[in-house]
């Protein structure tokens, strides 16, 4: 019991270094990389007062320096932006890399218009106060749809299945090696939408040195238990439609 209970540590040891990890990123976004904006401003600004300098006379050495400098920044800035908008636009832009913040943008605003839900239909009236929408969403489709039946359910009594050989189960019970687990992330889309952690397939990859050990710890628990604990493998629901403006 004691054992088992330290394998199951390997599981909250990761989730509670990523919620940690979590919270530290999240003032560290709005101080340092969320102000992209603000900081892009600033350094267009300073790079026209050194432009219009020139102009008038020969820059010092330091001046010029500072220059490079405000360009480099100025595309760390860019790329940053551009990053962001690849993600929220779900969409690649050329299999080269180019980037087209333009595009990006319209293509956020479509999934959005797309997506929304304006309002609905209900008792043969219509209805836009997000409040009741949100009630009749959830009672029409996760109550009603999701809930499970205790009626007409399939049995599988008296079917013969087909067995798996003792080789193939050696090699389902065999222990996951680290080259198994590298091999399954990098074949996972690095700019993909991240889970309810906030991390996509990027961050683990380009920190795989740093996490490696805890996650192969955790997929070896898994597979020593057949269990992952509450709260690990936590999905987000959500509804797409599939026609323009629906209304009921």
């Amino acid at each position: 019991m004691e054992n088992v209970q330290r394998k199951r540590e390997s599981y909250v040891r990761l989730k509670k270094k990523l919620k940690k990890l979590k919270n530290d990123l999240t003032p560290w976004n709005k101080e340092v990389f969320g102000v992209t904006s603000m900081k892009k401003q600033t350094i267009i600004r300073k790079i026209d007062e050194i432009d219009k300098l020139d102009d008038e006379r020969d820059l010092e050495e330091d001046t010029r320096l500072l220059h490079m400098k405000l360009l480099s920044d100025l595309k760390l800035i860019y790329n940053k932006e551009n990053s962001i908008l690849y993600q929220k636009a779900r969409v690649n832009w050329l299999e080269q890399g180019d980037t087209n913040s333009k595009y990006f943008h319209s293509r956020i605003r479509w999934r959005r218009i797309k997506n929304e839900l304006k309002g609905v239909e209900i008792q043969g009236g219509w209805c836009e106060d997000p409040t009741k929408v949100k009630e009749t969403v959830k009672e029409f489709f996760f109550q009603n749809k999701f809930s499970a039946s205790t009626h007409n359910r399939i049995t599988l009594d008296n079917i013969d299945f087909p067995s798996l050989t003792p080789a193939d189960n050696n090699a389902l019970i065999n222990n996951i090696e680290e080259v198994e687990i590298k091999e399954a992330v990098n074949q996972c889309g690095s700019d993909k939408s991240p889970g309810p952690d906030g991390f996509n397939f990027n961050f683990i990859k380009n920190n795989w040195q740093t996490m490696k050990q805890d996650i192969i710890q955790a997929v070896n628990c898994f597979q020593q238990l057949g269990e992952i604990p509450r709260g690990c493998n936590a999905p987000f629901i959500t509804l797409i439609p599939k026609k323009n403006n629906p209304i009921d």
